[in-house]
């Protein structure tokens, strides 16, 4: 497998080390599918430890995971400047994308609690695997040509312990719940860790801001990734929990948001994780609160009360918004402009100096899953309203997954 089994079209997205684009599978089963490329190169990839851990990582969680709510791995490999992903296509942008392009800057409620649905569909999956996705925000919420979204970028996911805690510190800004920078007294000793009542957090901040158009508290750094140092000066800096929680209070001064969905943005956005994992209590104790049951208690919330979840997980339900994948739905028009007049750019020809240990490494990379043409249709129904199981591509899945790196 390599570029040339691919015809390269515009372009859908853009990264810290690369883009994102639609390509036409040329040979093989698939022929004709469109698929996402994501492009990194390996001079920004390897530019330190942890930016290497960072592209490794990702692979590892896309050779585990399979679920119609996330973009999911069909190939990868690489050529002596690039490592390239081709993945689940997503021709609708991001979720931040198209808030900013609503009337308001926002979504109303219906379209967030749409979204939000899905969002923690694909996180109740996850946790399932023992899998913290640890940066939930608009940006990584991509739109199918369905209208239904997909959760991608999972460079800082992470495998909880046999606690079902992670000790890891980074995420982006104002999304990270307390409990990532802040230590606390467990068994007589300090520590900082977090579970899955830190993605609830993310969710609780990614549905505020869906509502409305705002962060409860802005931060500099707000849309990169930022480790704990940064993190905790911002935070300082900017925001306390207690502004955090008045200003989500305030929400409810808006008619347009039900008290149900100020409950639950509420309860998500609790400094405490048991009020997060919806247990009755705040009390505090010497362990961690335990996550069992903590999904079916949320989905029993009542602002979650008229959803179906078998039509959602059949895609049956009218979508809010259908996307015109006609045109970009990202703000990448140079890089389109410069592939297309200058070429593929001078940073590409910088040949990566790599060590022993990371030559080795990346011998692991190359990944096939044997598609077979179920996931994309050659032509995406942008403007189809038929939204019946038979009519919505993304539905069948690979069946088999090789183990985790």
């Amino acid at each position: 497998m390599n570029i040339k089994h691919f015809d390269i079209e515009r372009v859908i997205g853009k990264g810290g080390f690369g883009k994102v684009n639609c390509v036409v599978k040329r040979k093989g089963d698939d022929k004709g599918m469109r698929y996402a490329m994501k492009t990194i190169w390996k001079s920004e990839a390897f530019r330190s430890k942890s930016t290497e851990d960072m592209l490794f990582n990702e692979l590892k969680i896309l050779n585990t995971v399979n679920h119609p709510q996330l973009v999911n791995m069909l190939y990868a490999f690489q050529d002596d400047f690039r490592c390239y992903l081709i993945l689940d296509l997503a021709l609708g942008g991001d979720l931040e994308y198209q808030r900013q392009q609503q009337p308001l800057g926002c979504f109303d409620e219906g379209a967030s609690l749409f979204y939000v649905s899905q969002l923690f569909v694909a996180l109740e999956y996850m946790h399932s695997l023992n899998i913290l996705h640890r940066d939930i925000k608009p940006d990584n919420l991509v739109l199918e040509a369905n209208g239904y979204i997909k959760l991608t970028d999972f460079g800082i996911s992470k495998y909880m312990d046999e606690r079902r805690r992670c000790s890891a510190r980074s995420g982006t800004g104002i999304y990270m719940a307390p409990e990532i920078t802040q230590s606390c007294a467990v068994n007589g000793k300090e520590e900082t860790s977090h579970g899955v009542a830190a993605d609830f957090y993310a969710m609780g901040i990614t549905l505020y801001f869906f509502l409305t158009g705002e962060l409860p508290m802005q931060s500099k750094r707000r849309g990169s990734s930022m480790g704990m140092e940064e993190t905790k000066q911002d935070m300082e800096q900017e925001t306390t929990q207690s502004i955090i929680q008045a200003r989500i209070n305030d929400m409810g001064k808006n008619d347009r948001v039900s008290d149900a969905c100020k409950d639950f943005v509420l309860k998500l956005t609790d400094p405490h994780e048991r009020v997060r994992l919806m247990l009755e209590s705040k009390v505090c104790t010497d362990t961690y609160p335990s996550d069992d049951g903590a999904h079916d208690r949320i989905r029993l919330h009542p602002w979650f009360e008229h959803v179906d979840w078998a039509q959602l997980a059949q895609h049956t339900l009218t979508p809010p918004l259908l996307p015109d994948t006609k045109r970009a739905n990202c703000n990448t028009g140079h890089d389109d402009a410069s592939d297309t007049f200058l070429g593929t750019g001078e940073e590409e020809l910088i040949l990566p100096v790599l060590d022993e240990a990371q030559q080795k490494r990346l011998l692991t990379y190359d990944y096939n899953t044997g598609a077979t043409g179920e996931h994309q249709p050659e032509e995406p129904a942008a403007a189809s309203t038929d939204l019946s199981p038979g009519s919505v591509s993304g539905n069948k899945y690979k069946s088999a997954k090789v183990a985790p790196l």
